[in-house]
Order: C-alpha cells, then sequence, then structure tokens
C-alpha cells in the first residue's frame, strides 16, 4: 500500500507532463496557421497593389522639347532632361511638387508648405493618392507627343507628318494648296481649306459603325453621316473610318476628298517604308525628315506644333494641343 502511494504522485506528475506536452504542440500548431495565414494575405495583398499598378499608364518624354502648361493653380512642365514637373500652388506660394522621371519610374513627390523631406517612390510604391496626378501627367505627355512630329515626309503635294505618340499615332497632312488631312483614333477627318480644318480638328469625332446613318448635331454644324461618311454642312469637312482610308480600297465621298485620300495613302506608304529603314538603325535618328518640298508651293500658315519650338519652351495655350482638365487635387497627407 505505501509503495501504491508512492508511485501515486509519480504519475500524476507524468500524466501533467503528457497535458502539458500536448497544449504546447497545439499552441504550436496553431501558430503555425496563423503565420500561413498571415503570409496568403500579405502575398495576396501585394499581388492586388501590383494588379492596381499596373494600371497606371506609361510615361515616356523621349525626343520632345521642353514645354509649359499652367492649368488653374498648378503648372505641368516638361523640362529639358525629360523630367514631368508638376506644381501646386495656393495664392503665389508653391505648395507640392511632383517630379516624373523620363520613363515614369521614379517619381519624387515633396510639399513645401509646411516644408517636409522629399519622398521618392518607383513606379510599384507609389501611394495611391498621387495615382490621379501621375495619370494627369501621363495625359499631358501623350497630347504632347501627339502634337510633335516623328517623321516628316515633303511630296510633291504636301506635308506629310506623323506624330510620336502611340499606335495608331495621329497623322497631318497639310497640302500646299490649303487642304488638309488629319488622321487621330480610329477617324480621317479630310478638310478643303485650312480654315475648315481648324473648325473640325476642334470638333471632330469618330463614327460608331462604318455604315452608319444618322443625324446629329455637333457643335455649330449639323453632321450628315452616311456609306462610312460624314460632312459637316457649315464646313465641306468629310469625316471617314480610318481603316477605310488606310485599307485601299474604294471610298464613297466627294471627288475632291477621293483625291486627298489617294495622295494620304501614297505618305503614309513612303513614311511607313522610311520609318522601318531608319529603324534598323542602332542611332536614334528620329525626327526624321525626307523629301523636298517643290520651289514653287508655299507651306500653309498654320501655327507652330507642340514640341518644334526650335529649343524654346514652348507654352501649351499657344498651341493647337487639345484641352486638358484642371490638375486632380488630393487631401493633405504628411509623409512619415
Amino acid at each position: 500500500q505505501q509503495q501504491q502511494q508512492q508511485q501515486s504522485p509519480l504519475q500524476s506528475h507524468r500524466t501533467e507532463l503528457k497535458r502539458m506536452t500536448a497544449v504546447v504542440s497545439s499552441a504550436r500548431e496553431h501558430s503555425a496557421a496563423l503565420v500561413a495565414t498571415a503570409t496568403t494575405a500579405a502575398s495576396t495583398s501585394g499581388r492586388n497593389k501590383t494588379g492596381l499598378h499596373k494600371t497606371l499608364p506609361p510615361i515616356d518624354t523621349t525626343r520632345i522639347k521642353p514645354i509649359q502648361h499652367r492649368a488653374g493653380k498648378a503648372m505641368i512642365s516638361i523640362e529639358a532632361n525629360g523630367d514631368v514637373l508638376l506644381q501646386a500652388s495656393v495664392g503665389d506660394q508653391e505648395t507640392e511638387r511632383m517630379r516624373i522621371s523620363e520613363q515614369g519610374q521614379v517619381v519624387t513627390v515633396q510639399r513645401l508648405c509646411p516644408p517636409e523631406p522629399a519622398c521618392t517612390y518607383d513606379a510599384h510604391t507609389l501611394p495611391e493618392r498621387y495615382f490621379n496626378k501621375y495619370c494627369y501627367a501621363a495625359q499631358f505627355v501623350s497630347m504632347v507627343r501627339a502634337k510633335t512630329p516623328k517623321i516628316t515626309y515633303f511630296s510633291d503635294q504636301a506635308k506629310c507628318m506623323i506624330m510620336e505618340n502611340q499606335a495608331p499615332s495621329d497623322v497631318d497632312i497639310k497640302f500646299y494648296s490649303g487642304q488638309r488631312v488629319v488622321l487621330r483614333g480610329s477617324s480621317a477627318i479630310l478638310s478643303p481649306s485650312s480654315a475648315a480644318a481648324a473648325t473640325s480638328a476642334a470638333s471632330s469625332f469618330a463614327l460608331s459603325h462604318p455604315n452608319m446613318v444618322s443625324q446629329q448635331s455637333h457643335s455649330q454644324m449639323q453632321m450628315q453621316s452616311k456609306a462610312g461618311q460624314a460632312v459637316a454642312a457649315s464646313t465641306g469637312c468629310v469625316t471617314l473610318s480610318r481603316a477605310l482610308v488606310e485599307s485601299g480600297g474604294d471610298v464613297a465621298c466627294p471627288d475632291w476628298a477621293k483625291s486627298l485620300v489617294a495622295h494620304t495613302r501614297i505618305c503614309l506608304s513612303q513614311c511607313a517604308a522610311a520609318e522601318k529603314l531608319q529603324s534598323g538603325s542602332s542611332v536614334d535618328v528620329f525626327p526624321f525628315t525626307f523629301g523636298k518640298r517643290p520651289a514653287s508651293s508655299k507651306s500653309p500658315r498654320t501655327r507652330t506644333d507642340v514640341g518644334n519650338s526650335g529649343g524654346k519652351t514652348a507654352t501649351a495655350s499657344a498651341t493647337g494641343t487639345r484641352a486638358l482638365p484642371s490638375v486632380p487635387h488630393h487631401p493633405h497627407h504628411h509623409h512619415h
């Protein structure tokens, strides 16, 4: 009986030890599960953020000359080194400055009122509160590129300019006779005179269907669309599907417009061949100009193109740049 009493505490101790071991093992398993859950959540969050940043539009100021544009209380400019600079102000006091690198990969933000150290981000760490301003800068760069010639071709009838914006690039063909063809987006705008071209360019529109038949009011003009063409009653301009003009097929339009379409195709073919030839070079040869204007012709009287200011800083308000909205603002945040 004494031996049984002596063994009882020992067995009790062993039982308690086993119970504690089981508790520790269970705690370890639970902790490992929590760590795995946290890791999965962090990974998913990282993927979401990466996916969100992938939606940021590209920025590329290669070959773009310096230019400034004021929008309300903000100034946006492309500098000589290719950086895009956005400056926000309240009254005469500059409050914040955002600088974006030439390829859009490095963004530096600095609050000036109150003064704070500059913060530098890359395209994957830029805080979401700066997305609107980044997108605004990308839109501005895109518009400037759409007015900056990459290839210029002088034919016997016209000056053809292929612009720097992403494909399909804008094309501006100015005929020495005063007629003009502008390819922008999915539309081709043909105008019988330079004055009509200016009006039509300001009110350009795209056909939703090549065989659409409708009546629609646009600004101060009445548009009539039929058989893939649209005619502006007040200017005489004709708007066609760009694909139709570039395809080489028959186009239903007035005779004067047919001659413009025919020469437009010649210009596009010459420019495509020249670009293919120059793109094989290891040296950046763009902007590239070829051909020769006839001695008897005169260049149409038009305003200077954006980005073609002869090395001087151009001002967007003095050019044909399409209107930009106001620079987006975000609530003030302090950097930590």
